[in-house]
């Protein structure tokens, strides 16, 4: 991940701590949007998409993009980025995300994981979501299950 990316996700991170007291994985809403550089911090996301695949992210990367995806919970762009862009890291975020995902980038990752080649993968996957402490998770993996 380039630096400038990385600059930005932590003014963000700044910015966020001090929009409000309420911690960040109980806030409702688009409280991020609010954020005035949020066009700048995605096209930098989007570049980084296009240009760097994921079998060269490193494990700070990986938790950096599961960071963003699940702060872009409303719009789901950045997932659909990854998604359309490379969809085969869709297994890597998916692993990743059980070890140190929040719940709004496992269920934006559930819920793309027919984008996978290997729709045994997905399968197997999406059963680990069904599995997951959240409600709300499992629900969307379920809900994708069925349509695979």
């Amino acid at each position: 991940m380039n630096q400038e990316l990385k600059k930005e996700i932590e003014k963000f991170k700044i910015w966020s701590k001090n929009y409000s007291e309420i911690p960040e994985s109980e806030r409702l809403g688009e409280w991020e949007c609010l954020y005035d550089d949020w066009d700048i911090l995605g096209d930098l996301f989007i570049e980084f998409i296009e240009t760097i695949t994921h079998v060269k992210w490193s494990e700070e990367d990986v938790k950096l993009v599961l960071y963003l995806v699940a702060r872009d919970n409303e719009c789901e762009t950045f997932i659909d980025e990854i998604s359309e862009k490379q969809p085969n890291s869709l297994e890597l975020l998916a692993n990743k995300s059980f070890e140190f995902g929040e719940k709004d980038a496992k269920w934006q990752i559930a819920t793309r994981l027919d984008k996978l080649e290997n729709k045994e993968v997905a399968k197997l996957l999406l059963e680990k979501f069904m599995n997951d402490d959240n409600e709300y998770v499992r629900r969307r993996a379920s809900i994708k299950m069925g349509e695979l």
